[in-house]
């Protein structure tokens, strides 16, 4: 059975952009951030999430701009392990991004 971006929203209860973001990008390219946090997930492409890598690993992160977009990180890591292939976007790498940034504590410590 395929993982699909729909599987993953109702996984993570249907997530919404989040209306404001606090969240500053880790290159200082807050306004790119931006565009892709308001886009649909069918909409975000694999080379967007370029700025998102970089502050799993190196950002304060938001919460719900973490909900909205950590699901879209998980399907391009799934869709790399099915390809067989590296998991980054230029110089971000989802698995040091994850490691690096301890996000899996951080951020899932009080799901379950």
């Amino acid at each position: 059975m395929e993982i699909t971006l729909f599987s993953l929203r109702d996984l993570f209860e249907n997530p919404q952009p989040p209306l404001q973001i606090a969240e500053t990008q880790f290159d200082g390219l807050d306004a790119q951030l931006r565009r892709v946090a308001r886009k649909p997930w069918e909409e975000i492409s694999d080379e967007a999430l370029w700025y998102y890598l970089h502050d799993l690993a190196y950002q304060w992160l938001q919460p719900s701009l973490f909900a909205y977009l950590f699901p879209v990180c998980l399907h391009f890591w799934y869709r790399t392990l099915m390809r067989d292939e590296g998991a980054d976007q230029g110089d971000a790498e989802f698995h040091y991004s994850l490691h690096q940034g301890n996000v899996l504590q951080k951020m899932l410590d009080d799901v379950g």
